[in-house]
């Protein structure tokens, strides 16, 4: 059969037209005449059909191409036959004939995209303003799809890693799980997407979508003691498999692939897996794990997607424990600060109260939540002394040095002036990440009153200790008039030397002697006589 339909090279230069078409090499052309027969066929369509001339040109276009009458595509060349050009969109119909394509290089084949996409036009032939046939023209979109697919994909794994970013600022792990595997099933286009965590010996299934339809598994997946995989018995779980592996898990035909008959899935139709793991410290944790009821449905993309997604996932679980042990500093802190018997007063960069402990309640007298955000130094501390307390303060806040036995006076509720002896020091305020003054004190207000009596008695105790021992010592004094010497030469009489000296006051009478001495004539009774000497050193040697 000639190449070129007689009726298409009744001149030299229409038949030159038809070479130079045919050597186009940009888009393919299919000529046919009125019956749809095909009358001509480019090098292109040679090409990318692996049909030659010989084995297409008159034949009817819809015996080579079935697909085109098969999904309503025959209209257009009915249009194109009453002279209505038609353009085929690529959106709305991926190809107009069904022509392999010409994967990337290290591309996968999947069943979903092994033909060309293209955009297509059916044009009417005209000759002499009558329609004698059509054109098809061709052009290979797939290229172009493939880009806008791959910039669509990632703007879509952005948004899925922005959404489950979300949930990981919720610090709900629960929430957090569940729009992972939200975003996840939707992005893979899974049949089944779910987390599950180790814990000690077995997997729980904590969030789970089975075709879109969240599902509640409650019973735990044991973790058999096994080194690998390969040696769980039939009938394991998918998720066993994976928390063996330790790895990313991609299984692309569960019924043909060896070594993992009867594998228990989440979906009851799964036909291929791909699972990523959620670890912390290099631990594993748990996995994600979607399925799809098609074979071989995952990509090497796919498996960078999914690992962004558990990241995340891994991100939540990390964020989930430094949360509860985070609560958990904060009770035992809150707990310390309520029982400790000191004063806990914490201060935020500009000296406003942040933190009132019930120590502090009870000692300066004012309600925490009187005092919140009130500034400190006004407070409670006497204005004499807020620069040297702002000194100390600002020492602590810019160089971390601790300020400890600092005492200082301050006031309470009643106005009463106490003294309190402080400890300071720098911490991070976890509500605002600044750096705060945390205060503690103790009231020793009774302690520096105790120290102010003891240092008056004591005073006391050594002038009467320095009294006692001037009269303790040798106190000259005359043989005759018994008159003493004082310190500055004087003669005095004893009275006047001992009441100058001591508390002791002298009242005056006349002892027995003396009042027979000077009244001979009155009769003294019941009063004991003159005391017995005192026996000298001599006398006491002899005896």
């Amino acid at each position: 059969m000639p190449k070129y339909s007689p009726d298409y090279q009744t001149s030299t230069h229409q038949s030159a037209t038809a070479w130079e078409l045919d050597d186009l090499e940009v888009f393919g052309l299919i000529a046919t005449d009125r019956s749809l027969v095909i009358r001509f066929w480019n090098k292109w369509m040679v090409q990318h059909s692996g049909l030659s001339p010989a084995e297409v040109i008159g034949r009817p276009l819809f015996d080579v191409f079935p697909y085109i009458p098969e999904h309503h595509l025959d209209k257009l060349y009915e249009f194109a036959l009453a002279g209505q050009p038609t353009i085929l969109a690529q959106r709305l119909h991926k190809y107009l004939i069904q022509l392999p394509r010409q994967l990337r290089q290290h591309e996968e084949s999947t069943p979903a995209d092994k033909y060309m996409c293209q955009k297509a036009a059916v044009l009417p032939l005209v000759r002499h303003d009558e329609v004698v046939g059509t054109l098809t023209l061709i052009d290979d979109v797939t290229e172009r799809v493939l880009r806008e697919n791959e910039l669509e994909q990632t703007i879509a794994a952005q948004n899925a890693l922005i959404e489950t970013t979300r949930g990981i600022l919720t610090l709900d792990l629960k929430e957090c799980l569940n729009r992972i595997v939200k975003e996840t099933s939707a992005l893979l286009r899974a049949a089944a997407t779910a987390v599950v965590l180790r814990e000690n010996d077995s997997l729980t299934v904590v969030a789970c979508l089975i075709d879109g339809k969240s599902s509640d598994i409650k019973e735990p997946i044991p973790v058999p003691k096994l080194d690998s995989p390969t040696q769980l018995p039939e009938g394991s779980h998918i998720a066993q498999w994976v928390a063996l592996s330790d790895h990313m898990v991609r299984l692309d035909d569960l019924s043909v692939s060896p070594g993992r008959d009867n594998i228990v899935s989440f979906h009851p139709q799964a036909r291929s897996v791909l699972a990523a793991p959620l670890q912390i410290g290099g631990q594993l944790q748990g996995a994600i794990i979607v399925e799809s009821t098609r074979p071989k449905a995952y990509t090497k993309n796919d498996e960078t997607l999914l690992l962004g997604l558990a990241l995340n996932g891994s991100v939540a679980l990390k964020n989930a424990e430094l949360y509860t042990e985070r609560a958990e500093n904060e009770t035992r802190l809150r707990t310390l600060m309520d029982t400790v018997p000191s004063v806990i007063v914490a201060l935020d960069a500009n000296r406003r109260i942040i933190e009132f402990n019930p120590t502090a309640e009870s000692v300066l007298g004012w309600k925490r939540e009187d005092v919140l955000g009130l500034d400190f130094m006004r407070l409670c501390i006497p204005e004499s002394l807020w620069g040297a307390f702002s000194s100390d303060i600002n020492l602590t806040l810019t160089t971390n040095t601790p300020v400890r036995g600092l005492e200082a006076e301050v006031h309470n509720v009643r106005g009463a002036r106490m003294v309190v002896l402080w400890n300071m020091a720098r911490c991070v305020n976890p509500a605002t990440k600044q750096y705060c003054i945390i205060l503690s004190g103790q009231d020793i207000t009774a302690r520096k009153q105790a120290d102010t009596e003891r240092e008056r008695l004591i005073d006391e105790l050594r002038k009467a200790m320095s009294e006692i021992k001037t009269l303790r010592g040798f106190i000259p004094i005359c043989a005759g008039c018994k008159k003493i010497r004082d310190d500055q030469g004087y003669w005095i009489q004893v009275e006047q030397y001992i009441s100058s000296r001591s508390d002791a006051k002298f009242t005056h009478g006349l002892c027995p002697t003396c009042a027979k001495k000077y009244f001979p004539d009155v009769e003294i009774t019941g009063e004991p006589g003159d005391a017995k000497p005192e026996a000298t050193k001599s006398e006491t040697a002899s005896e």
